[in-house]
């Protein structure tokens, strides 16, 4: 099976590619913890993990400490701002909530489900990765 030693190899690299960069919102260069490659090693482990309260813990953790005043070293400086946890679900609310968003970057579909599908980006903001 490709280039992996055990069959469930490739697997397990999906599944913490899954939980890393789509549940966690991790950027791909970032160093990973090691419980969550223990995690993976463990299918039942994984299968009863909480991840809905970790996730939700995570982000709202993130949501709570991303806009404290950041001060750059070299005076005024652009401040980025990175949201982990589960940021789609943060985008969907956004896209939601504030026409604003709606009207600069994208446009509402009508009657589509699921909810996260309801708008497509004819726009992506400045410096958007």
């Amino acid at each position: 099976m490709g280039n992996f030693e055990q069959p469930d190899d490739s697997m397990k690299i999906a599944l913490f590619l899954i939980a890393n960069n789509v549940l966690f919102g991790q950027p791909y260069d970032k160093k990973v913890t090691n419980w969550l490659f223990n995690l993976v090693e463990d299918f039942d482990a994984f299968n009863s993990f909480v991840w809905g309260h970790y996730v939700f813990k995570m982000t709202m953790h993130y949501l709570r400490h991303i806009f404290r005043s950041r001060c750059s070293k070299k005076g005024l400086a652009p401040v980025r701002y990175r949201l982990y946890g589960f940021p789609w679900a943060v985008e969907v609310w956004a896209m939601e909530i504030v026409e604003t968003l709606i009207d600069g970057f994208g446009m509402r579909l009508l009657d589509t489900q699921p909810r996260m599908r309801r708008w497509t980006m004819h726009k992506r903001p400045r410096n958007f990765v």
